[in-house]
């Protein structure tokens, strides 16, 4: 970056692009190779179309056959930032493959690498948990709170490639550029630096931040930055390609691995729009627009995102369940309507609303039908103005046949998926373990309907059938059986009669086990239930310690959180839901809480009671360990139960499933 592009008034632009969008990178396949980096070298070389030898490797890991890599093209004379791709290796004994991450392969790739690799932090990213933000691009602006830069607007980081970047830079006096002046992260997550005078932040939803031209970098590899947190300083160095001779912070964002135009985000409370020519725009808050061309300065307000505040309860949930809003700060008394944009860049509208005399509107709409993931963007759109958040659509499979009997067919229902994923559809069988009965390929809105047999050995009462795609897979523990003909399995006997009881015996049904994850996957809303040093009593029925939460009436429960402030106690074996208190459905904890860090699962299921279980005989024992516990829930529709709604591809009428030979 030059300085003639800094300062408006000291020279004319030296170099006009034409707005072409940098297209996503054509897909390739893995190729054996004798060394990971060999690999690595290949793939994004074929991938981008330049020399392998013209790149920068740097292996972020490496362990037992594994390896992540970033692969950095450096900019050339006539770009302004180089190109950065990460890409995983395995060793499969007969050589090295490689895949870039944001692809199919990668992701089928990563599924075989250990659960804890490259590291914990990285992986939290690529898999997609959002370590900060709100998983839309909410982004601050690069600089302190409380000051005031100037701005170049969006302008590409080479010939052909789409405006995805801003500059800002800090004047010290005059038309003299600021040295080392604090480069901040615009939003948390984990630093990647790829090569010199570059950080990288990737905020674990798709979304990653770039910096370039960054001198006394103040961050290291793999380390979990938040937002605000100074990565370094201006400076005009290029240690990596490109030019500059003025010392600024360049900016700029991918989704997915591709970079994406920077007009229409919002940042720091402003929305960005790009001029005619790069390097012009403005940004524009309401009704006050500050624009480069005039040499506008711009102040932190300490905002981040979209100016007032959008909220959505719950933050994750899936296809078809309701959702509360409530939305602040847009024109009064005015009619709007609710968008969605899909991960895949589509927009449709999922309600309408009107703001009443103070500018504020709040009810519910239901997801509508979407392929699943985090990175869904919600937007408020009344009178012009826009306020906006995104969402997290979970998988979800159930049985719209029920209860189903045994050597009939039940309507299964799939939402939340990936688009055009294949599914394997499998049921629980008591002796054997999972069996696939069916596959079905889902629409291009993640969803599906398919009539599968059910198995003449299901039991009678709840089953467990699992919809196992090749990225999202689900469960569900209440597919009702009732009657049709059994196959007695290997080892059941009949039971014996017994007395009958004033009242019912309390049962549990295990599921698979679910892990325990900190405190980064909490929502960041309020939760609507919680309860401080809860009270352990005795299970008359398991003779087992029990903390139960009643939530006065049936909810759809989302996420449930704990924290324990010990370690020296018996641990907490299970947590339970129950919809009339006497039928249990149990998530299995395999590992002890970390003492001091809050812990979740998402059951993403109705119930009405929750009971955290420990072992321990003693109710003293465990009091002084579960400190506190944490319930994010929706209320359920009253009246009619919800309507399954049709797939946006098809009439919505389940079509019968390609019958498979059945395995675990």
């Amino acid at each position: 970056m030059q300085i003639s592009r800094i300062v408006p008034r000291l020279a004319a632009l030296a170099l006009l692009f034409s707005l072409v969008a940098w297209p996503a990178a054509p897909t390739t396949h893995a190729q054996t190779t004798s060394t990971a980096e060999e690999a690595v070298r290949s793939l994004v070389a074929t991938t981008l179309g330049v020399p392998a030898e013209d790149l920068i490797v740097r292996f972020i890991a490496e362990t037992g056959g594994w390896a992540y890599a970033s692969a950095t093209q450096p900019a050339g004379s006539d770009q302004d930032a180089p190109i950065v791709t990460y890409v995983l290796a395995h060793n499969t004994g007969d050589g090295w493959i490689a895949e870039r991450r944001f692809t199919a392969e990668f992701d089928a790739l990563l599924r075989d690498a250990p659960a804890d690799f490259p590291n914990a932090a990285v992986r939290a990213a690529i898999d997609g948990v959002n370590l900060a933000g709100d998983g839309s691009a909410d982004l601050s602006f690069p600089f302190p709170v409380g000051e005031t830069w100037r701005f170049n607007g969006p302008h590409p980081n080479g010939p052909g490639r789409v405006w995805s970047s801003l500059d800002f830079y800090r004047l010290s006096g005059g038309f003299e550029l600021a040295y080392d002046a604090p480069i901040l992260a615009m939003r948390g997550g984990v630093v990647d630096l790829p090569c010199a005078n570059m950080v990288v932040v990737d905020h674990g939803d798709g979304w990653m931040t770039y910096y370039y031209h960054v001198i006394n970098i103040t961050v290291t590899e793999g380390q979990t930055v938040t937002r605000g947190q100074r990565v370094g300083g201006t400076s005009a160095e290029f240690r990596c390609g490109g030019a500059a001779d003025g010392p600024h912070s360049h900016i700029w964002t991918t989704w997915q691995g591709v970079e994406v135009a920077i007009a229409g985000t919002d940042i720091g409370g402003w929305t960005v729009s790009a001029g005619s020519q790069p390097y012009d725009g403005c940004l524009t808050r309401d009704t006050v627009v500050l624009c480069r061309e005039r040499g506008d300065s711009v102040r932190n307000d300490g905002l981040s995102g979209s100016y007032g505040s959008v909220s959505l309860t719950p933050a994750r949930s899936t296809v078809n369940n309701w959702l509360t809003y409530n939305v602040d700060n847009l024109p009064s008394n005015t009619s709007g309507e609710i968008r969605w944009r899909r991960m895949s860049g589509s927009v449709i509208t999922a309600g309408e609303f009107t703001t009443n005399g103070a500018g504020v509107a709040s009810g519910r709409f239901r997801v509508p039908a979407t392929p699943g993931g985090a990175g869904q963007r919600v937007t408020f759109v009344a009178g012009g103005v826009e306020r906006s958040t995104s969402f997290e659509v979970a998988p979800r499979i159930k049985l719209n046949t029920n209860p189903g009997q045994r050597g009939g067919q039940v309507d299964v229902s799939l939402r939340g998926y990936a688009k055009k994923e294949v599914v394997r559809i499998r049921w629980y069988r008591p002796d054997v373990g999972w069996e696939q009965l069916a596959t079905v390929t889902t629409s291009n809105t993640g969803s599906a309907n398919v009539w599968v047999t059910v198995p003449n050995w299901a039991p009678d009462g709840p089953n467990k059938v699992r919809g196992d795609g090749e990225i999202f897979r689900q469960q569900t523990n209440t597919a009702m059986i009732a009657g049709g003909a059994r196959l007695e399995l290997a080892g059941e006997v009949e039971a014996a009669p017994t007395a009958e009881v004033a009242t019912p015996e309390a049962t549990v049904e295990p599921t698979e086990t679910t892990p325990a994850i900190d405190r980064t996957a909490l929502p960041v809303d309020p939760p609507q239930f919680g309860q401080v040093e809860p009270v352990w009593t005795l299970d008359p029925v398991t003779n087992e310690l029990v903390a139960t939460l009643d939530t006065g009436a049936p909810h759809h429960i989302h996420t449930v959180g704990w924290l324990v402030t010990a370690s020296d106690c018996a641990p907490i074996s299970r947590i339970e839901f129950s919809s009339d208190g006497v039928n249990w459905t149990a998530f299995e904890l395999t590992e002890p809480a970390e003492p001091g860090v809050w812990q979740a699962i998402w059951p993403d299921l109705e119930a009405q009671w929750l009971r955290w279980v420990s072992n321990a005989t003693d109710p003293a024992v465990p009091s002084g360990c579960l400190a506190e516990t944490a319930v994010w829930a929706s209320e359920l529709p009253t009246g009619t139960e919800p309507t399954e709604p049709p797939l946006a591809e098809e009439t919505g009428t389940p079509t019968p499933a390609s019958e498979e030979a059945t395995g675990p």
